[in-house]
């Protein structure tokens, strides 16, 4: 965090405090430098998750349709043990 009195990225923490239901995080900072005390808020933000993750839960679904365990419309399936193999265990799964 950079001092907004001599511009030094050199602080240190001396209090943190939750506030707003703990989204945010109010901070007491003083520099290390020129010893100015300064309070920053922090919010935090769960974000966007990114394509990757995105792509990774859809293929995750998709095999879970593919075994049975969940039907195209989105209603569950019974499950019997060789349904609940991946499709390349050696137990069953691909009934092909």
């Amino acid at each position: 965090m950079q001092c907004p009195a001599c511009h030094a990225d050199d602080d240190e923490v001396m209090d943190s405090r939750a506030i707003d239901d703990a989204t945010r995080v109010r901070r007491r900072r003083e520099c290390r430098v020129c010893q100015t005390r300064f309070t920053t808020y922090e919010t935090y933000d769960a974000g966007e998750p990114d394509a990757d993750t995105i792509a990774q839960q859809l293929r995750a679904v998709a095999r879970w349709i593919q075994r049975g365990a969940v039907r195209a419309d989105g209603e569950r399936a019974p499950i019997d043990d060789a349904r609940s193999q991946p499709p390349d265990h050696p137990h069953g799964g691909d009934r092909g």
